[in-house]
């Protein structure tokens, strides 16, 4: 069969190298030619952990236009501040979408999901048509990601609040949800069981705004559990299903078992062809404005 292009729509990338967790491109490209992926969008992952060069929106930006034929950029903002460098966070994102930033993320903030800087952010970001990555985390004691209870019930909240705001779920705490979950604790367990529908085909039902970002052990890891159930999902929601990776180690084999998965379910037909290309491409194309 053809092999299809992919977009990979959640990437980090260090500016150079150094040991330890996140590529710099030279290490990432390698790997996305043996994936498949022709370009992927580079998140700013605002944490403590990285140095703020690493960081940076203009770091993500940098590099995009250094490898333009291979990546994208998304800005970010820290929530725990007030302003971004003095500006408004409107002004801010304003500029950010001037210089070429396709959306906002990934968003990793300890905050609820419903509080008023994550609804100052929300209201810039449907105002300036950019998507919206985030991380979701169970409880603050988790080292970063917007905190939403059991059953996602804030996102809920959020998703009704801005309709014409493209929400991209990714996290444990968010993939974790396509299964019923009986407690907190269920949140951060890597699940092997049958998928036994939960919360989030019930979101995905009710807002078409809601859109899943694939990335991860947390995203894939939901597919793979249960092949029936995942292609039914993702037949189900094929105009809303975005694939990616989140490498941050050369060592990382599940983006390469993941990558065999899905083709896996197209050449049995699990899902259609148009269904695949979709998730591994024509989605991206088509939320973040880019030539086929």
């Amino acid at each position: 069969m053809e092999r299809i292009a992919k977009i990979d729509i959640h990437s980090h990338v260090r500016p150079h190298r150094v040991e330890g967790s996140m590529l710099c491109a030279e290490d990432l490209l390698p790997i996305y030619d043996q994936l498949g992926i022709e370009k992927a969008v580079i998140l700013p992952f605002l944490s403590p952990s990285l140095s703020k060069q690493d960081r940076s929106p203009e770091n993500s930006a940098r590099i995009a236009k250094q490898y333009p034929d291979r990546f994208l950029w998304f800005t970010a903002v820290d929530l725990t501040e007030p302003t971004v460098d003095g500006r408004s966070c409107y002004d801010y994102l304003s500029e950010q979408k001037k210089l070429g930033a396709k959306g906002v993320g990934e968003i990793t903030s300890r905050v609820w999901m419903d509080s008023p800087a994550v609804e100052e952010l929300f209201e810039c970001c449907q105002a300036l048509e950019l998507p919206v990555t985030f991380h979701i985390s169970p409880d603050f004691n988790e080292k970063y990601g917007v905190v939403d209870d059991l059953g996602l019930v804030r996102l809920d909240k959020m998703l009704t609040r801005y309709p014409k705001l493209i929400f991209l779920g990714h996290a444990r705490p968010f993939w974790s949800e396509i299964s019923r979950l009986d407690n907190q604790e269920d949140r951060m367990k890597t699940a092997n069981e049958p998928v036994e529908e939960g919360r989030l085909a019930y979101l995905m039902r009710s807002h078409e705004n809601l859109y899943c970002d694939l990335s991860a052990k947390s995203g894939s890891h939901a597919m793979m559990r249960d092949p029936k159930y995942a292609a039914d999902f993702l037949e189900e929601f094929q105009d809303r299903v975005l694939y990616g990776t989140d490498i941050t180690s050369a060592k990382l084999l599940f983006p390469y078992r993941f990558a065999d998965f899905l083709e896996e379910l197209r050449t049995s037909e699990a899902i259609s062809e148009g269904t695949y290309r979709k998730l591994c491409r024509e989605n991206a194309i088509r939320l973040l404005h880019l030539q086929s």
